[in-house]
């Protein structure tokens, strides 16, 4: 798209070049019986075709730079609307581990540490925030601990050892 947008501007400029020719001048013949007759036509023509050629070079420039204003203001768009789905989808997911961690922690309470355990497994796969991932670490040592409490509990019971 841009070397299309340039592709006039170079031939104005080509057109331009060709036109002025160069600088370089060389000496005069002279001739015997002929007086040189001053060509003012062309040269005027040629100026007038430079000028002209100019100005169209300007105008494609303003097009092309109108154009990648547009298509920058359009991925800029694109940009923020991107940035703010995502923004939104992880406020969904930090919402939805958070219900996983206070059903744990509701779990835990009721001494239902298995099921508690279950719930936390949920967040397996799941971006937690350090916060939430304190917690959830939190929650699987306490219920840990109060397995490995029960269950020596249940051994003692189950050996007639009586419990304190």
């Amino acid at each position: 798209m841009k070397i299309n947008s340039l592709t006039p501007a170079v031939s104005i400029f080509a057109a331009i070049v060709l036109t002025t020719g160069c600088s370089k001048s060389e000496p005069a013949k002279p001739t015997t019986s002929e007086t040189p007759a001053a060509p003012a036509a062309p040269a005027a023509d040629a100026n007038k075709a430079a000028t002209t050629a100019a100005a169209e070079a300007q105008k494609a420039v303003a097009t092309a730079t109108a154009e990648v204003q547009k298509t920058a203001e359009a991925a800029k768009t694109t940009v923020q609307e991107k940035v703010a789905e995502t923004k939104a989808t992880v406020a969904r997911a930090t919402a939805k581990a958070q219900e996983y961690i206070d059903k744990a922690k509701s779990l835990v309470a009721d001494k239902k540490f298995q099921d508690a355990l279950t719930v936390l497994n949920n967040l397996s796969g799941m971006v937690l925030t350090a916060d939430q991932q304190k917690m959830v670490d939190d929650l699987k040592a306490t219920i840990q601990k109060a397995i490995s409490t029960e269950a020596g509990k249940a051994v003692g019971n189950l050996l007639g050892s009586p419990t304190k």
